[in-house]
């Protein structure tokens, strides 16, 4: 089961907590998914949110293999298939 929303920053109650990196923002980004779409939103955050190498201003969607950076990390967003 996919769950609808995955948040990501430095706070703990983050689904993803990335808390050695202080370029990210408490509450940084978030991942939604709807219709089997993955979506990423910058949740306002001081150094923003990336997709493969574009500043995000809106929500993008975001693809298998995208390159997702937040405050000094990167991440590679991998969708897994049963």
């Amino acid at each position: 089961m996919v769950a609808p929303e995955c948040r990501l920053g430095r706070d703990d109650q983050n689904d993803i907590v990335i808390s050695d990196d202080t370029s990210i923002s408490r509450f940084h980004a978030l991942i939604t998914t709807k219709d089997g779409q993955y979506f990423v939103n910058d949740s306002k955050s001081r150094h923003g949110t990336f997709l493969n190498g574009n500043k995000l201003i809106e929500p993008a969607r975001i693809n298998d293999g995208d390159l997702l950076k937040i405050g000094s990390s990167i991440f590679w967003f991998v969708i897994e298939f049963d």
